[in-house]
């Protein structure tokens, strides 16, 4: 636990803290009612704002209670508590702890997503976005920092503090709230946002997580805002090779730059996502796939090949006529797939057919006839010529095996001339080979024609001199927006100025600087409270050391005034209150033994007193009762704090911030110095100066020295650049 932290908050028993921003803390905290772990999300209302600024930050603290409070999903965290102190106090949220890590810590591994773990991941975040949004609540601000991820896998959504109810309208007008990267266009535009933001903001995620590039990228935000408005994004296929084109069609459709082509729920992301994993799963492998180019070839025989040859034939006789190509559109083409699909096995089937008229012909020239048998049987049927011509077809030649038809058959007829019949076949097997040729361009240009109207539409007109004005603000803001977040503020307000360039009337601009004030005033007094502290401790410490507990008493109880239950200060607090308690004791054990020592002299007889004539001397002039110390303090660091004590007093407690303006929004820190004059009893004096510097350890000197009633000393204090003090008495 760190050294300012409070060791309860509400009935919450602090156990370490384990996040901090800009606005609050987080903590890990235990609840002691019945035992389990909760985180504290908290978020510290500044005494420094105004009334109207702090009712807008807290109702958007609020807001994530009220928002994710009402949500009782397994895919969302859960709200146990919201607290709300009031006034100065501390507003926290307890929410379920979730053991494990974010989505945007798992992406910057090595290790990449499979396909079953990512098609996991997404689906939860998918199947608890659809319930927000079945109950009317729209995240708003889904990237991978807010998906947490359990140890035993259960994905989680958190922060819901931008989130909007669709009763609520408590965002104000022209406000931007969100992370750039993962922003709808119509959440850029400021146009009306629904729940088809967040399937957008999904859509980025999942490009993220395909890829580990984010899907729009620019220099700056204002190119960043501009692409996700106007532009499309680089294919994920470009980026990561044989993709499965189930998921980027999922992916591709969350993306679209129109909510009314996105998915209209996200449970039919998760959906789709399901039946892509169980599609992927059941692909074979190579070695059970049955095309595969190792599959066992049975033996090749003279039987089998006049089988298939004699088969053929049959087959090419129920050949179809080639269908005539009709001009069309691209669009008419892809109608017409399934045509092309068909055309081409038609095709094949000819070319087939073809080839084996071709090897019957050249079959019947090259190898000699057999003698014909002394006492035919009943000749068998010659094959069915191809319905591709109406010239006459060669006979099939003789087999071995099968007997050889009668010379007075058919078939042993005296065959055609060859040669024109093998220049018809030759050019069946042209027109069949053109056709096929020509069935594949065609079927390559119907692709292609498809593929450009469905992943290449039209780019949409660029944007206009007002669109670009208004693009440029949003941008600043949401820059601005992010380094106030960050602690930023001269970021911030650097990111404002470009803003207020882009149109010095707006209005989200105007909040915008007051909150930007507003949060440096509250660090300012964060700075100070700190101070305050670290000098309380070390004055609660010397006086306890020295043995004065009622003033180390007082001290502790001052840092406890400003960080309740300080452990230090606690502690330092009740070990004084025991030691003044035993000082207390011995006092009054001395006072009893001086009362028993006089009562026991006053029983004794009284010496008898003999007078005596004594000079009585002058009576002094009086003396001063007072002295005067002039306090110089000279600092070549600009800012700082400045405490001096005389005893237990504090005679000064100054914070000095010394700086010279030299523009509108710019400041130059600069040396300076500071004065003082304070009244000192005459005497002897211990003078404590504390010097507190940002981010350096409080500087403790005492300076010693006599004061003479009625004289006036100086107290010089130095401070140099290298943050050395020096201090004494002139």
């Amino acid at each position: 636990m760190t050294t300012n932290a409070p060791q309860k908050l509400g009935r919450y028993e602090i156990l370490e803290e384990i996040g901090k921003g800009a606005m609050g803390v987080v903590y890990l905290a235990r609840d002691p009612l019945i035992g389990r772990q909760v985180a504290l999300k908290t978020f510290r209302v500044g005494f420094s704002a105004k009334d109207q600024e702090l009712a807008q930050f807290r109702s958007r603290f609020v807001r994530e209670a009220q928002s994710a409070g009402i949500l009782s999903h397994p895919n969302i965290v859960t709200i146990h508590d919201v607290v709300d102190e009031g006034g100065e106090g501390t507003c926290f949220i307890a929410m379920e702890f979730v053991k494990g890590t974010n989505l945007k810590q798992l992406m910057q591994r090595p290790e990449t997503f499979g396909y079953d773990r990512l098609i996991d991941i997404l689906s939860q975040i998918a199947e608890g976005l659809d319930y927000a949004h079945s109950r009317g609540v729209v995240h708003r601000d889904i990237k991978p920092a807010n998906i947490l991820i359990a140890q035993d896998g259960k994905v989680k959504i958190t922060d819901f503090g931008i989130a909007r109810l669709d009763t609520s309208n408590l965002t104000m007008e022209g406000q931007l709230l969100g992370t750039p990267n993962y922003m709808a266009p119509e959440q850029i535009q400021g146009k009306e946002v629904d729940h088809r933001a967040d399937i957008f903001s999904l859509g980025v995620v999942f490009y993220e997580m395909l890829t580990r590039k984010k899907p729009f990228q620019g220099e700056n935000l204002t190119a960043v805002t501009h692409k996700i408005v106007y532009e499309p994004f680089t294919p994920a296929e470009e980026i990561i090779k044989d993709l499965p084109p189930g998921l980027t069609a999922i992916m591709t459709r969350c993306l679209e730059k129109d909510p009314n082509r996105r998915y209209p729920r996200a449970a039919e992301i998760a959906a789709e996502l399901r039946r892509s994993g169980t599609r992927l799963s059941a692909e074979p492998d190579d070695e059970d796939d049955d095309t595969s180019a190792t599959q066992e070839v049975p033996e090749e025989t003279p039987e089998s090949t006049a089988a298939r040859t004699v088969d053929a034939a049959p087959k090419a006789a129920a050949l179809e006529p080639l269908p005539q190509r009709a001009a069309a559109t691209p669009v008419a083409e892809t109608a017409k797939m399934v045509d092309m699909a068909e055309l081409a096995a038609v095709a094949d089937r000819a070319a087939v057919a073809e080839m084996a008229a071709v090897a019957e012909m050249a079959a019947t020239t090259a190898m000699p006839r057999w003698p014909a048998p002394a006492a035919p049987s009943t000749p068998p049927s010659p094959p069915t010529p191809p319905a591709l011509s109406t010239s006459p077809t060669p006979p099939t030649p003789p087999i071995a095996g099968v007997p050889s038809p009668p010379a007075g058959s058919p078939a042993g007829a005296t065959p055609p001339p060859e040669a024109p019949l093998r220049l018809r076949s030759q050019r069946r097997v042209q027109y069949v080979l053109l056709g096929l040729a020509a069935a594949t361009v065609v079927t390559l240009l119907a692709l292609w024609a498809t593929g450009k109207t469905d992943s290449q539409p039209p780019p949409p007109a660029g944007p206009t001199a007002e669109e670009r004005r208004q693009l440029d603000l949003a941008a600043a803001l949401v820059d601005a927006r992010q380094r106030l977040d960050s602690g930023d503020l001269q970021g911030a307000l650097a990111a404002l100025a470009l803003a207020q360039q882009a149109d010095p009337a707006s209005a989200a601009a105007r909040d915008m600087r007051a909150e930007i004030e507003r949060v440096s005033l509250d660090l300012s007094s964060a700075a100070e409270r700190e101070q305050r502290v670290s000098e309380g401790l070390i004055l609660a410490r010397e006086e306890y050391a020295k043995r004065r507990y009622e003033a180390a008493i007082a001290a502790a109880q001052g840092v406890l005034a400003l960080v309740p239950e300080h452990p230090e200060a606690v502690k330092l607090a009740a070990d004084s209150e025991s030691a003044l308690a035993r000082q207390k004791e011995r006092e009054r054990a001395q006072k009893s033994a001086r009362e028993a020592a006089q009562v026991a002299a006053a029983s004794a007889p009284a010496p008898v007193a003999i007078p005596q004539t004594t000079a009585q001397p002058e009576a002094p002039a009086p003396v001063p009762a007072d002295a005067t110390v002039e306090i110089d303090f000279y600092s070549e660091l600009s800012e700082g704090v400045l405490t001096v004590y005389s005893g237990e007093r504090q005679i000064l407690r100054e914070p000095f911030k010394f700086v010279k303006k030299t523009g509108f929004l710019s400041k130059e820190k600069i040396p300076g110095a500071l004065g003082a004059q304070r009244t000192l009893p005459a005497g002897a004096a211990a003078l404590r100066v504390y010097v507190t510097l940002p981010g350096k350890p409080t500087k403790a000197i005492v300076v010693e020295g006599n004061l003479v009633g009625g004289t006036t000393r100086r107290l010089v204090i130095r401070v140099d650049g290298d943050a050395r003090v020096t201090a004494g008495l002139e």
